[in-house]
C-alpha cells in the first residue's frame, strides 16, 4: 500500500497524516472541552455573583441538571472547527 523507498521506510500519504492529525485534535478537544466550559462559565458566573465566589461543582450541576451530560459538550463543534 505505501512505498518503499531506498531506506526501506515508509512513505504516508498525506491523506493519512492529515487525517491523523485531524483525530487526535478532535480527541484532545473531546477530552478537554467540559473542563474549558466550566472555566468559562465559572468566569462568567463569577462576574454576574456578588461576592465572586462560584464552585465549579455548582456549575457542573447546573448544567447536567438543564441539558443533561451532553451540555458538557455544547459548543464543541466551534471548538474542533479551529
Amino acid at each position: 500500500m505505501w512505498r518503499e523507498t531506498r531506506s526501506s521506510a515508509a512513505v504516508r500519504p498525506a491523506w493519512v497524516s492529515f487525517a491523523t492529525g485531524a483525530s487526535a485534535a478532535l480527541s484532545g478537544w473531546m477530552l478537554v472541552h467540559p473542563f474549558d466550559l466550566l472555566k468559562v462559565r465559572a468566569q462568567l458566573a463569577g462576574e454576574v455573583a456578588a461576592d465572586g465566589k462560584v464552585s465549579i461543582v455548582q456549575i457542573a450541576r447546573k448544567i447536567v441538571k438543564t441539558d443533561g451530560p451532553l451540555g458538557l459538550y455544547s459548543g464543541l463543534s466551534a471548538a474542533a472547527a479551529r
